[in-house]
């Protein structure tokens, strides 16, 4: 039997009739027997039994849940970024000779992380010559790279940096906050020269 049929059927078909005095009483008789079902209810005598109430062991279970969870959580610390291996530094110097060729005296910092490459560049091409320097940090959403150079200031992840060299080769970073290389920094970076004939 398909849709139409059966609403052709539910069509024809007439629904029991009552007679009158059914329709009539009706309402008596349903009175009456919610009446009866009152009575009875308020005449039985009233009788403890044990409820088992399940809220406040709910309540003590989430609470001891929640204090477990304190214990055991250790806020996530970023990976500590890993140090540069040759064949990246080979990359990285390449890159570098390949933006500032394209972009002589105005590149200042060629930024590489999960978003895809971004270069920086100053508004007229005026940036002094100086050895280039690659610098990573890890933060919780992941690494970024940033090539650039001595008295620049690069943004990584939520950081502004500043890129600062010293005269024997060693890498400064600072931020608001925090110097590294130091033994209580709290930057998680690892920051180098590259090796780039000028």
């Amino acid at each position: 039997m398909n849709n139409e049929q059966l609403d052709r059927l539910l069509r024809s078909t007439r629904p029991p009739t009552r007679p009158a005095s059914y329709w009539d009483s009706f309402p008596e008789t349903v009175q009456r027997r919610l009446a009866r079902e009152s009575r009875t209810r308020s005449d039985a005598s009233p009788q403890r039994s044990h409820v088992w109430r399940p809220l406040p062991w709910l309540a003590l279970g989430a609470a001891a849940i929640a204090v477990g969870l304190l214990l055991l959580w250790r806020p996530a610390r970023p990976p500590q970024p890993t140090e540069f291996t040759a064949s990246e530094l080979q990359s990285y110097e390449e890159i570098w000779r390949q933006v500032t060729a394209l972009f002589p005296h105005q590149v200042s910092a060629v930024i590489l992380g999960p978003d895809g490459p971004q270069v920086v560049l100053a508004d007229q091409p005026n940036l002094p010559v100086s050895p280039p320097v690659v610098l990573r940090r890890c933060a919780a959403d992941g690494c970024r790279t940033a090539l650039t150079f001595s008295g620049q200031s690069v943004h990584l992840g939520n950081r502004q940096l500043e890129v600062l060299t010293d005269s024997r080769g060693g890498v400064i970073v600072t931020d608001e906050d925090a110097v590294w290389p130091s033994a209580n920094s709290s930057l998680r970076l690892n920051a180098r020269l590259l090796e780039i004939t000028l």
